[in-house]
């Protein structure tokens, strides 16, 4: 019989256990992803299959399995379910070579779906494919290449690069340039589709696929139009998916891993709706669509990815309910078309996570849209991750949050670096619609320019845009900016500026959120011969403009001057700033820094 998984599912024993007995009495039953076949629970150091009854709260069960040994139980003892090795290993082979002809270069489709079926007829199995480069494609008009409507389902390779499954729309066309077009629409069909159950009550749950390559064999564009046009067949086509899970439909536990999906016209991987529950990628690499890499609505963890070139968005990803992590990926944009790379939106009223976006590598981003976006959503948190080169384009930032439409709250943005390094990068971290804010957190960021970048004249517009946000949890605190300008930061720094120009140049400034102190430094070095040098440091307090002279208009010999700090208290929501005007262009070169004292 085929063994059962589930979630972190655990209840307590309702009457005690004793050495002999072959049935647990629990207060609840199992869970309907562990119902329909036998699973593992463990009870304090016994471990016990449970092969019949799960649907009640008297279990049939053999006692110390996997070389445990029977013992007593207390009532109230918890009781967990738990997946081991020899669970695992329990599983069935289903070779598709054992159910038709399997040739390289060939379309394999029906032998993979004999094998599928079989499966599932079996209550579950694994699904193996060898080495090789097979094509899957529909069978007949309107329908996708591969349907799993079981649970307990495995498609298994031979690796992501050894078993490659290489679509082909119905009749045998190429994807780039065969379509067919139903309703009024264009129609290419999924790689695999996972239907999933009508009810709660008929789940499907347990479906991985693993170990392989889809190619969806359709030629990247960067045209993310929706819909596809059904003339040339391309832009952002919505049946072209490589993975499809529902949409709308009752599904959990499915895992995806070390697999490689690419050149799809749709997104890559995707499911819809508010009714599937947990989704594992990890160690995959998803790239070159028209649609999204990944735009699933669901508890999900995304972990050790590679995803690129998406002419709509790496991760678009819609919050019901349940926990979400991306962690340890790498995002990178395309070399035409794209929006951001990582986009999180509230999928319905009251939705809450939380997420967790940590550990990311992201860069070489130029799209439309900012990088990493969140949207009327709550309970997100966004750290230690490393932004390159990313929002190169006007109004465009490496982190924006906004709530045009509901509210967003609870967003901690902590600990995250953004640097220029190749490009120019325009806005750092955003927040706007103020009004709609509660509870926004920016602590201890980091944004500059790279020592490369500053050497080949690379720019970092803005680091910190922070309208204030009327919330006496919004906290802005120990975050830096390095060779930019910036609003709201604790502390704004610039190294060897060169004047270029004598017209008076503002070399560092900062814009405090409150009525705070601060302290200025300023260092000039004076190069090729002596020039006339004025440094005016200028900001507001209660009373209005305030200005004092660093440097009063005075010719300065080549060599190297520092003057003593300068204390000022000031407040928003005007600029604290520092400007420096050289008698003559590209012989000064300025440090400079202010400081929260």
């Amino acid at each position: 019989m085929t063994e059962r998984y589930a979630n972190n599912f655990t209840t307590v024993l309702a009457a005690p256990m004793l050495i002999g007995d072959g049935t647990a009495a629990v207060s609840v039953a199992a869970p309907v992803s562990l119902q329909g076949g036998q699973f593992r629970i463990a009870i304090e150091s016994e471990l016990l299959l449970v092969t019949a009854g799960e649907a009640t709260t008297t279990w049939t069960v053999t006692r110390g399995v996997e070389g445990t040994t029977a013992a007593a139980h207390a009532g109230g003892a918890t009781v967990a379910h738990v997946l081991t090795a020899a669970g695992l290993l329990g599983a069935q082979v289903f070779d598709v070579r054992a159910f038709g002809a399997v040739v390289p270069d060939t379309d394999i489709t029906p032998s993979v779906r004999a094998a599928i079926l079989a499966a599932e007829s079996a209550g579950g199995g694994i699904v193996r494919l060898p080495r090789g480069r097979f094509y899957i494609q529909p069978q007949v008009s309107g329908e996708h290449c591969l349907r799993i409507v079981g649970s307990g389902i495995t498609i298994e390779g031979a690796g992501a690069d050894l078993t490659a499954l290489v679509m082909r729309t119905f009749g045998g066309g190429t994807p780039t340039s065969s379509w067919e077009v139903l309703g009024g629409l264009v129609h290419r069909g999924y790689g695999i589709h996972i239907v999933g159950g009508a009810s709660a009550g008929a789940i499907q749950t347990g479906v991985t696929i693993r170990d392989l390559e889809m190619d969806g064999n359709a030629t990247y564009t960067g045209v993310n139009t929706y819909h596809a046009n059904v003339s040339t067949g391309d832009g952002w086509d919505i049946t072209h998916k490589g993975i499809c899970m529902g949409p709308d439909r009752h599904i959990d536990n499915v895992r995806i891993e070390r697999v490689r999906l690419h050149h799809w016209r749709g997104e890559i991987i995707y499911g819809g709706g508010s009714y599937i529950g947990h989704v594992l990628l990890s160690d995959s690499r998803l790239h070159d669509t028209n649609g999204d890499c990944w735009s699933v609505s669901a508890p999900s963890r995304v972990v050790g990815n590679f995803m690129y070139s998406a002419a709509a968005d790496c991760v678009e990803d819609y919050i019901y309910s349940g926990y979400k992590l991306f962690a340890d990926n790498e995002f990178y944009g395309a070399a035409t078309g794209g929006k951001g790379l990582v986009s999180i939106f509230s999928g319905g009223s009251g939705s809450a996570g939380p997420v967790v976006l940590e550990r990311n590598y992201l860069h070489d981003h130029a799209g439309a849209q900012s990088c990493l976006l969140v949207q009327n959503t709550r309970n997100v948190l966004i750290r230690d991750n490393l932004f390159v080169d990313v929002a190169q384009t006007t109004n465009t930032r490496a982190i924006a949050v906004h709530a045009p439409t509901t509210t967003t709250s609870q967003v901690h943005i902590a600990g995250n670096t953004m640097l220029a390094n190749a490009a120019n990068v325009q806005t750092g971290i955003l927040v706007a619609d103020p009004a709609s804010m509660s509870a926004i957190r920016a602590t201890d960021n980091y944004a500059g320019v790279t020592p490369t970048g500053a050497a080949a004249g690379k720019t970092f517009n803005l680091a910190y845009s922070w309208d204030a946000v009327p919330d006496a949890n919004g906290v802005f605190v120990r975050n830096v900016s390095v060779g930019t300008t910036y609003e709201y930061t604790d502390k704004a720094v610039v190294s060897n500026v060169l004047l270029a120009t004598t017209a008076g140049t503002t070399v560092v400034k900062q814009r405090p959120d409150r009525v705070r102190g601060f302290l200025i430094a300023v260092y000039v070095r004076v190069t090729v011969a002596s020039t006339n040098v004025t440094i005016t440091a200028s900001w507001y307090d209660a009373t209005g403009l305030q200005t004092a002279a660093v440097q009063t208009l005075a010719s300065k010999d080549v060599g190297s001057y520092t003057y003593a700090p300068l204390f000022v208290t000031a407040t928003g929501p005007n600029d604290v700033q520092v400007v420096v005007t050289a008698g003559t262009a590209d012989r000064v070169y300025v440090s400079a820094s202010i400081a929260e004292a």
